[in-house]
């Protein structure tokens, strides 16, 4: 939608109560349907790079690169929740600006795509938690809540918040677990705004 411009297509996507995470829009069918209005008049044109797709229930996780009217590369976590009439209806987010490759050569979006050993879905999201819990408490990096994991086969998004160099930060990590071990890993971390700044009062969460 963000690359077509179609605000049309937008709006018949959108169910009624739209909820919106990203704290940057108003929440609601007509601030998305905005965006998307603004995006298509924009002098230039937004590109969309969808990397990797999954499902879990009645939510759908992306990772996809943007660029938003030539504003530059991010790489971002999308979660779109889907009503029973097959309408989205709530969207959570993390985007950051695309880095270059890692010393080791990787890249923020880099490796295997699609989901694979589906059968182990609740396996590999146990793993994945217990890492959390376990690993990822009391480092720099504090992880305080974990709100979501979402996992298809192999490919498991937590989604938490916590806090980074002592600003409250909101964590995106998506976990490839291979034969029950944690194989591969990509973040986007987002600083999380001042509440005096909020578009909406959903919350990031």
């Amino acid at each position: 939608m963000f690359a077509s411009g179609d605000a049309q297509a937008a709006r018949e996507l959108l169910a009624d109560g739209y909820i919106q995470h990203n704290l940057a829009y108003d929440t609601g069918a007509d601030a998305f349907v905005g965006a998307v209005e603004y995006l298509a008049s924009a002098p230039v044109k937004t590109t969309v790079q969808n990397v990797r797709a999954f499902e879990d229930g009645d939510k759908v996780v992306l990772q996809t690169v943007y660029n938003f009217a030539g504003a530059g590369e991010q790489v971002a976590f999308d979660v779109f929740r889907f009503d029973e009439n097959g309408k989205i209806a709530e969207h959570w987010d993390n985007l950051a600006a695309l880095a270059p490759a890692n010393p080791s050569g990787h890249t923020q979006i880099d490796s295997p795509v699609e989901a694979a050993d589906l059968e182990k879905t609740e396996e590999n999201r146990a793993v994945v938690q217990n890492f959390l819990h376990d690993v990822m408490q009391g480092i720099s990096m504090v992880y305080d809540t974990v709100h979501q994991v979402l996992a298809q086969g192999n490919m498991v998004l937590a989604i938490s918040e916590g806090s980074f160099g002592g600003a409250p930060t909101s964590y995106y990590d998506l976990w490839r677990v291979e034969d029950g071990k944690i194989a591969e890993h990509w973040d986007v971390m987002e600083t999380i705004a001042d509440k005096a700044t909020w578009q909406n009062e959903n919350g990031k969460f």
